[in-house]
């Protein structure tokens, strides 16, 4: 049985997908465990795909898969978790902002709680820092389970991560709603302290898009707190 899926929405990552796979099969090689990787690549404009199809002979565990149409992340991410085999899955980011070492932490503390979650070291600008904070405690107040980031790359149950997928909704935050549910539904975590190495690029965090969907995200989670207790 494959213990861990590793799962990676690509779009235009031709440049770091190597390193971001090198990271990930090192860190389980390191481990011990069965794992896959299956990347979605979101339609890349770039030859993304390409490339991936170019390596995919140096990755037995890799698995490749291409939407014909941009999906977005939330969507991309969904796709990867239903095409795995793993018991659980591990989000990961197409940029290689974490490293083998980060990755091996992760797995390492899953084989004694459900649910691993990411306290990173926020290097990023200070309005995105003070939004991150924000959007956080919003969702420690509704959800009433108190973290440092509702907005991690978990590691967790994959079945369970598919339950708890919020139907229907595409966007930012669909991480928010899986982890406070996954808290709610009182399964054991761990929060592991990494320096995630953000892009540096210009970022659309603040949108009306965006801001609809933390709304609607709070919504998902307060209704899930009053109606599963």
């Amino acid at each position: 049985m494959i213990y861990i899926s590793i799962l990676i929405a690509s779009y235009n990552s031709e440049k770091k997908i190597l390193s971001t796979l090198k990271s990930a099969s090192l860190a389980c090689k390191k481990e011990k465990v069965n794992y896959e990787i299956v990347v979605v690549d979101d339609c890349s404009s770039d030859q993304t795909f390409f490339y991936l199809e170019k390596i995919s002979k140096k990755f037995k565990n890799l698995k490749i898969f291409k939407n014909k149409t941009n999906l977005g992340f939330s969507y991309s991410i969904l796709k990867a978790a239903r095409l795995a085999k793993g018991y659980k899955i591990k989000i990961l980011h197409a940029s290689n902002i974490e490293s083998s070492k980060d990755i091996q932490n992760y797995l390492e503390k899953s084989k004694n709680f459900e649910v691993i979650l990411t306290d990173f070291i926020d290097k990023r600008k200070l309005f995105r820092k003070i939004l991150s904070f924000l959007c956080s405690r919003c969702f420690s107040i509704v959800s009433g389970k108190y973290i440092k980031y509702f907005n991690s790359s978990i590691l967790c149950n994959r079945k369970s991560f598919l339950k708890f997928f919020p139907k229907n909704f595409k966007g930012n935050f669909f991480l928010s709603v899986i982890i406070s549910k996954l808290l709610l539904s009182k399964r054991t975590f761990a929060e592991v302290r990494v320096l995630q190495k953000h892009p540096k690029t210009g970022s659309k965090a603040l949108s009306f898009v965006n801001l609809y969907c933390f709304f609607y995200a709070l919504m998902i989670v307060f209704m899930f707190r009053i109606f599963n207790k």
